[in-house]
């Protein structure tokens, strides 16, 4: 029979902490290793379930003139708040933002419009 020899090392304190954390860290990656594979095929058979489906013509007509509109009323907020902000550059005597005024209004001049006659891709 082999005699029973007992060793102790010593460690420091952030040895330790390490240690103990990676213990700890094992039995969440058990537990919650568990609940994901446990959840994984209804997971997989709800996005199945809820997938896109291809729109119809008509749909796909409607929802582009409703896009289109938003498109149209938010260029003319930009439109309306650059101009709010030249009349407030002007009156207040500030010209550092003249440069940037000037290329957001070229931008939104040349801004292509949605005329609605595009073609489904």
């Amino acid at each position: 029979m082999a005699a029973q020899t007992e060793l102790n090392i010593t460690v420091s304190f952030p040895i330790y902490v390490i240690a103990l954390a990676s213990w700890v860290g094992w039995w969440l990656l058990v537990l919650f290793l568990g609940a994901g594979l446990s959840a994984l095929p209804v997971d997989l058979i709800n996005e199945f379930r809820f997938r896109p489906v291809p729109m119809k013509q008509d749909e796909f007509a409607r929802a582009k003139s409703e896009m289109a509109k938003q498109v149209d009323k938010l260029i003319q907020i930009g439109k309306t708040l650059l101009e709010d902000r030249i009349k407030a550059d002007k009156a207040g005597g500030c010209m550092t933002s003249s440069l940037l005024i000037y290329y957001y209004r070229c931008r939104l001049e040349t801004a292509p419009r949605c005329s609605g006659t595009l073609e489904r891709v």
